[in-house]
């Protein structure tokens, strides 16, 4: 079964970002799933080494929807950049973050 590592639901404006602390207890697979409410139209979000600052997946394609999966090996300190690339004002967007054995 799926393991919730991280939700948040929160707000950015355009061409803001919000970075995010993750931590895997285990090696497994990492999920990430994003959802940008009306009036949004391009969220984008990037899984980073939380030491070293290294991009390790990246969902940036020009969407509302973004996903992305990576395998953890062992424990890790991983950060979730948020970016919000279109949007008409402040709009809301939410994040779910779930580690499963492999």
């Amino acid at each position: 079964g799926n393991q919730l590592l991280n939700a948040e639901v929160a707000t950015l404006a355009q061409s803001e970002t919000r970075t995010t602390h993750l931590l895997a207890n285990w090696g497994g697979i990492i999920t990430i799933s994003g959802y940008c409410a009306t009036g949004c139209g391009d969220l984008d979000i990037a899984i980073l080494d939380a030491n070293t600052g290294a991009e390790i997946m990246t969902n940036a394609t020009s969407d509302a929807t973004p996903f992305v999966t990576f395998q953890s090996l062992e424990t890790g300190d991983y950060n979730l950049r948020v970016t919000m690339y279109n949007c008409a004002d402040k709009c809301l967007y939410v994040t779910a973050s779930y580690w499963r054995a492999q």
